[in-house]
């Protein structure tokens, strides 16, 4: 084995030496442990936070105390949140439950109580459960969400030997919270911890956490020192204004005559009396002759400084401005107090994500089941307001910036119209702009297809009705109207007796003197796997699709639609390719739109509602429509209603296709003009005026009749610009009676 090397030893000497890592003088007695007077100084302890009384006294006793408690709080919680949700109106719903259930108020006054007494809790009221249970927000009913139950750490107690034993935020802590039989009014309960929300005074470290009992620092304790020095300071200042002016009067042999207790003390005292009363501007100060008379001002000079300072002091303990806590302006040339403002809100705004995002998430997700029984969507999200309130000036400035910029996004197709509305809509709470954009705004946009794309001069398809109405209440089938899914004549719309599969409809069929396509075979062209005969068969057809349906809910078409809209969309890009139609993509019908159809419309089944999933071509020529028909069938199981007619001249097309699943989606076809004339001739304005009138009002007959005639004119004058191919299918074309 190889020798070790023999470290060195050093001895230290016996005894005890005193080390520091400090400047020190011990001739000059400089320096800590230098037995001078600083060296004395020490901290001790001062547990201000278990002494519940002392801090109700100082609460109520002093306004400086409960700003410093109170004012944080109201700042986190006074300007509220954003929410931003898939759906517009939930974010709404849930903002009208925050404050019809007061859960700003009862937020606030848990931070209050959290930073009096160094910890407090909220507990979560939900009607028809046990509190005892664990939460689980799937199971809340409707409405049942009740609002907060503030409590401080004194009404409440932990059970310290039964603890959250899973690991995440809550490990560790206690598991229930018993609320103690003193608390006046308020029932005795077990409560799960997660029911509670939890709020901590100022942190410690872990042992005097444990001294605690796990709860936090009084924000009163730190600062203690600081608060009795202001307030003695100001106290002793108010007293010296009794000592502002004084006057003496010298008496020659006063002590004598205060010895004898005789006539003179009484000659004396009168004598004070006389002055007192005959001293003023028009009176006499009567003296003896040896007697002597004098006055002494106090100057206060200095004083302010020193009140300053000890406002500093206290305010930089606090964390808490000036300009917040004194309610003072700021002194000096230009000074605003604008940034030490700035700095306490985003003091505010740290505190809002560090204590109250988690507490607010559990009890967001509570209300989502409350109001609207189902859990948020992956879209939801909320954000804590800003607290600094901006000009009008800024807000304009801001405003002007963010319409440029939505503006100019929407102009280049980076965004669509409704992403467009929502953004504006999402920024009105900052810049006081925008504020009238409705859901119903953001709906129709949503469902209005795209504009033609770069080097597409063909004009888009119109607006959707301001009033929501579906494609089964409209007589003119807008391009993104809801449909029946029928085949059926629609409010004086006549399904063309000719209309039947793309395969066997031919565009020369003659015409009925009415205007519709008489009965025939039409062309030859290829057949898909299933097509039908005409309209009989195709309403056969499609009646059974929808009893067939896969679909027993909203939520499940909701779900599907997406996945189908992408496969309807990439079916249609080859289409489009072949065809050379210029196809248009609104998107899916949201989740509140089909609701609401599903309603408005008497639906027994999901399966009955045939758009969720939808698109559709503008077509030059009736060809070009057929061969649509022709290629889509190369993709799904196809109904094609064929083109279907208005009592105003207005024509459209609609063809139905089956997804894999078993979902029905719609197609429609437009002709360019038609829909040039509804959008930018007048049209669909004509058409709402028209339609509000009803076919049921006497007295407005004449109006309507004339309306109908204005539109019939408008279109039989775009049908007069449509290619002659269009002869065979539009009413009018070239002066003939539609």
């Amino acid at each position: 084995m190889e020798n070790l090397a023999v470290k060195p030893r050093i001895r230290v000497q016996a005894g005890s030496m005193r080390t520091s890592d400090s400047v020190q003088n011990f001739v000059a007695r400089v320096g800590l442990g230098t037995a001078n007077q600083a060296s004395g100084t020490a901290y001790g302890p001062s547990p201000i936070t278990r002494n519940r009384l002392q801090l109700e006294w100082a609460y109520r006793g002093s306004w400086i105390c409960r700003q410093i408690v109170d004012a944080p709080p109201e700042d986190m919680t006074r300007a509220g949140i954003d929410i931003e949700t898939k759906e517009p109106k939930d974010g709404k719903t849930l903002q009208t439950a925050l404050q019809r259930t007061a859960t700003w108020t009862k937020l606030r006054e848990t931070l209050q109580w959290s930073r009096l007494y160094g910890g407090g809790v909220a507990i979560i009221l939900i009607k028809d459960q046990d509190p005892a249970t664990p939460l689980r927000p799937e199971t809340v009913g409707k409405g049942a969400y009740q609002g907060l139950l503030p409590l401080d750490r004194w009404s409440v107690q932990p059970s310290m030997t039964d603890v959250v034993t899973e690991y995440g935020p809550s490990f560790g802590l206690p598991k229930f919270y018993s609320v103690i039989a003193s608390v006046l009014n308020i029932p005795r309960m077990k409560v799960h911890h997660s029911r509670v929300l939890r709020f901590e005074g100022e942190d410690l470290p872990i042992w005097q956490k444990m001294a605690e009992n796990g709860w936090g620092l009084s924000v009163l304790e730190p600062v203690w020192d600081r608060l009795t020095a202001f307030d003695s300071t100001t106290v002793g200042t108010g007293q010296l204004v009794y000592k502002a002016h004084l006057r003496t009067l010298r008496i020659d042999g006063l002590r004598e005559a205060l010895a004898t207790d005789g006539p003179a003390i009484k000659g004396i005292l009168k004598n004070v009396d006389m002055i007192r009363a005959l001293q003023t501007n028009e009176g006499l100060t009567l003296l003896d002759k040896l007697d002597e008379f004098a006055t002494h001002q106090y100057s206060f000079g200095g004083l302010s400084d020193i009140l300053i300072q000890f406002a500093q002091q206290l305010s930089g303990a606090a964390q808490i401005p000036l300009v917040r806590l004194f309610g003072q302006s700021p002194a000096g040339l230009n000074a605003t107090g604008d940034a030490d403002i700035r700095n306490y809100y985003d003091a505010c705004k740290s505190q809002q994500e560090n204590r109250l995002r988690t507490p607010m998430g559990t009890l967001l997700e509570v209300m989502h089941w409350s109001e609207l029984q189902r859990a948020p969507d992956p879209e939801f999200e909320f954000t804590f307001r800003p607290l600094w309130q901006m000009s009008d000036k800024e807000k304009g400035e801001i405003g002007a910036s963010v319409a440029n910029t939505v503006s100019t996004l929407e102009g280049a197709a980076i965004i669509n119209r409704a992403t467009a509305l929502k953004e504006l809509r999402q920024a009105s709470h900052v810049t006081g702009m925008f504020t009238s954009i409705t859901d119903q705004d953001i709906e129709d946009a949503e469902n209005e297809p795209p504009p033609p794309s770069e080097g597409d001069d063909l004009p888009e398809p119109p607006a959707p009705d301001k009033d929501g109405a579906d494609r089964g209440d409209k007589t003119e089938t807008d391009p993104d109207a809801d449909s029946d899914g029928t085949g059926e004549a629609r409010d004086g719309a006549k399904a063309r007796p000719g209309a039947r599969d793309a395969g066997n409809f031919d565009p020369s069929q003659p015409r009925e003197e009415n205007g519709q396509f008489a009965e025939g075979s039409g062309g030859q062209a290829a057949k898909a796997e299933k097509s039908f005969a005409g309209p009989a068969e195709a309403k056969a057809a499609l009646k059974d699709w929808k009893a067939n349906s896969p679909f027993k809910s909203i939520d499940d078409l909701v779900n599907a639609s997406p996945k189908n809209q992408e496969r309807l969309v990439g079916a249609a890009a080859t289409v489009a390719q072949e065809t050379g139609a210029a196809f248009r993509n609104p998107g899916a019908k949201t989740e509140e739109s089909a609701r609401r159809k599903f309603e408005s419309k008497g639906y027994q089944s999901a399966g009955e509602m045939t758009d969720l999933a939808r698109g559709g071509f503008v077509a030059k020529t009736p060809q070009q429509a057929d061969a649509v028909v022709a290629a889509l069938r190369k993709h799904f199981d196809v109904i094609d209603e064929g083109w279907s007619q208005a009592p105003t001249g207005y024509i459209d097309r609609k063809v139905l296709v089956r997804f894999d699943d078993g979902q029905v989606g719609e197609v429609q076809i437009w002709e360019p003009n038609l829909l040039q004339a509804k959008r930018e001739g007048g049209g669909h304005k004509l058409y709402d005026e028209w339609r509000q009138i009803g076919p049921n009002n006497p007295a407005l007959k004449s109006k309507r009749t004339a309306l109908e005639a204005k539109q019939r004119k408008l279109y039989a004058a775009a049908a007069e610009r449509a290619d002659p191919a269009w002869a065979s299918v539009l009413p009018g074309k070239g002066g003939k009676p539609g």
